[in-house]
């Protein structure tokens, strides 16, 4: 880690945020040195880097520098929380929970507290806010730090931001519990449980949303003159912050917003600011087309005074606040833009500034990527495997086996297979190598028509259209598309005009044809009747995938299968995996299934996964007495590990 001091205050654009600048260096997550306190590193002096060592090889997760620039907090993927003084080089270690990443801190305004969300439990579903003084004054009699507990760890609570008065600590938390009911089942569920939060730092703090003694007219006029000078307010004094930590999270206010899915929370003077994102389905097929992205969260405004919220950014990825509070950078679509941060900014009044990326030029190595990307992914299996032991396998060694191939490598193919090598040693699942696809631009995939064909020396014959699922947006068969009136025994004549021989076969005419609209010349069979031996066009839009609609279909002849050899009195459910997409597939039949006399559950081929909570209890209780379970067959995994420049 490397602290660079910046020059000392000078000019209207100076900001004591920006009084140092910090960074982690590549090698950060190898790296180990000296223990806590570090007696032997030096000041910085300007345009010098100081070194800081961490006292055991670890990952950075998050990095925040207090505004005076003194201080500098680094959390990690181990959940260590560091504290850097950037004058003397020393770093101290705040807390340590040995499992769980830290991603995010706060600091006060007068640089005084730092205060961070940590998790609870392995996998983050529950966390607490806790919060310590920078320097010395925040030590106990037994020379421990103090670190005071804000929240107690019930509920998901983040997103900590102190406000720029020193008054409150704004955060996110999961604790609202206004159930909703499911839409397709007799039962209730929390899809939108978070909401904002103020923690009044000081005892004698009022609510902002409380009863007051002053006079309503007297309180707005406050709010207005407040509102006018606060710029110049922060410029000239920075509040000494005060934290009463008895009673602290009895202080919890609930800002009064409706509950919904907020995150990555930051406060402004006289306001709040978050990411507001809408209730979306998991496998993303709820959509208004399955060609649409999901939708991206907007950036939503709450002023403090007059308790309204507006939406400032319609769409973005990701943001951040300006270290004076009047701008935030917007992410979004791997563009930067700068917008005001306490109005909504008009394209057209210049005050929506687009950074220019494309004047960013930079030369790669190709060898020195892939080693680096090869480096990376050894690490990650290092500091993340599920057993510290790496199944038996000295990984150092493995590594110095494989590492010199990396510059005999000839392309980022090469370094694809030499990964997949690297984590062949572990002989473990769940380890897998699947690099991005790469493909042309304007490129589509294999385009197909949710049939079966046959050339008879005419053409091609249709033999069998598959008959797809209503409720499946992705087992649709585009020759049962309205104006397409294509039966088995039509012969297919031509493509887009071209016509079709033994040797040009429709999936030749096809390459390239996913998703667009092409144009098929049938010629009508028998199941025309009078219009039987009649040349037709029709425009259809072929599917890139048939696996969900030949799937759908086997499900199908299952389930005739099933009430064939029962007299009509056995239903039929198949789980194809324990995730989003077999949940739904569960619940499309779980209602017809479950009212025959009984019940034949199908799990062959299922792909496992992590079911969700209630999936056993709520089934179990829909499921006929006579329901059985047929033979579980071979569980596959399939979890993505990409091989990227700079990490795999």
């Amino acid at each position: 880690m490397a602290a660079v001091p910046a020059p000392s205050a000078a000019g209207p654009d100076h900001h004591p945020a920006d009084a140092a600048v910090a960074g982690v260096t590549a090698d950060t997550a190898v790296t180990a040195g000296p223990a806590e306190g570090n007696a032997g590193a030096r000041p910085a002096q300007y345009g010098q880097s100081t070194r800081i060592e961490f006292p055991k090889p670890t990952r950075a997760s998050a990095m925040e520098a207090s505004p005076d620039g003194n201080w500098l907090a680094v959390g990690t993927a181990f959940g260590d929380i560091y504290l850097a003084d950037t004058r003397t080089g020393t770093l101290s270690l705040v807390s340590s929970i040995g499992e769980g990443s830290i991603e995010g801190f706060s600091w006060s305004p007068d640089s005084a507290w730092l205060g961070w969300s940590e998790p609870v439990t392995s996998f983050g579903s529950r966390s607490r806010l806790r919060m310590t003084r920078a320097d010395d004054a925040g030590a106990a009699a037994d020379g421990k730090r103090t670190i005071v507990e804000v929240t107690d760890g019930r509920f998901r609570d983040e997103s900590p931001s102190f406000t720029p008065d020193g008054k409150f600590l704004a955060f996110l938390s999961n604790r609202s519990f206004d159930p909703v009911y499911d839409g397709h089942s007799f039962d209730l569920s929390f899809p939108s449980p978070i909401k904002p939060y103020l923690v009044a730092l000081a005892a004698d703090t009022p609510s902002p949303f409380g009863p007051s003694i002053d006079l309503q007219a007297a309180r707005q006029e406050e709010v207005e003159t407040d509102e006018a000078s606060a710029g110049t307010a922060a410029a000239d004094q920075v509040p000494a912050v005060r934290v009463d930590a008895d009673g602290l999270a009895h202080r919890v206010i609930s800002v009064p917003v409706p509950q919904g899915n907020y995150s990555d929370l930051t406060a402004t003077a006289g306001a709040l600011l978050w990411l507001d994102s809408e209730l979306s389905g998991v496998t993303g097929e709820g959509r208004a087309s399955l060609e649409d992205k999901n939708a991206a969260p907007c950036l939503v405004r709450f002023d403090l005074a007059r308790r309204k919220t507006t939406t400032i950014v319609d769409t973005l990825d990701s943001y951040r606040l300006s270290g004076d509070g009047e701008k935030v950078v917007i992410l979004q679509d791997k563009q930067i833009r700068v917008s005001p941060a306490n109005a909504k900014a008009d394209e057209e009044s210049g005050q929506l500034v687009k950074v220019d990326l494309g004047r960013i030029r930079v030369q790669l190595d190709p060898l020195s990527v892939w080693g680096q990307a090869f480096d990376e992914a050894w690490r990650l299996q290092r500091d993340f495997f599920w057993t510290e032991d790496m199944a038996g396998q000295d990984w150092d060694s493995v590594h110095a086996r494989y590492r010199p191939i990396v510059d005999r490598l000839g392309s980022h193919d090469d370094l694809v297979d030499l990964l997949w090598e690297l984590h062949g040693e572990l002989g473990t699942s769940h380890a897998y190598v699947r690099p991005a696809a790469v493909t042309e631009n304007g490129s589509n995939g294999q385009g197909r028509l949710g049939a079966d064909l046959v050339f008879t020396g005419e053409g091609w014959e249709i033999t069998r259209i598959l008959a797809g699922e209503s409720s499946d947006p992705l087992a649709t068969s585009p020759l049962t598309r309205p104006g397409a009136d294509a039966k088995p025994g039509d012969v297919l004549l031509a493509i887009d005009g071209v016509e079709l021989t033994e040797a040009r076969t429709p999936a030749m005419q096809l390459v390239g044809a996913a998703g667009r609209a092409v144009e098929l010349t049938l010629r009508n069979g028998a199941g025309h009747r009078g219009q039987a031996g009649k040349q037709r066009r029709i425009a259809v839009v072929p599917v890139k995938d048939e696996e969900r609609l030949r799937y759908q279909e086997w499900v199908a002849a299952n389930r005739r299968t099933v009430r064939q050899a029962s007299q009509g009195t056995f239903g039929y459910l198949h789980i194809p995996d324990m995730m989003a997409n077999g949940w739904a597939q569960l619940h499309r039949d779980l209602d017809t299934e479950t009212a025959l006399d009984g019940l034949i559950v199908d799990v062959r081929r299922n792909r496992v996964g992590t079911p969700p909570s209630s999936s056993r209890s709520s089934s179990a209780a829909r499921s006929p007495a006579g329901a059985c379970r047929a033979g579980s067959g071979r569980a596959r995994t399939h979890t993505t590990h990409r091989a990227g420049p700079s990490s795999s």
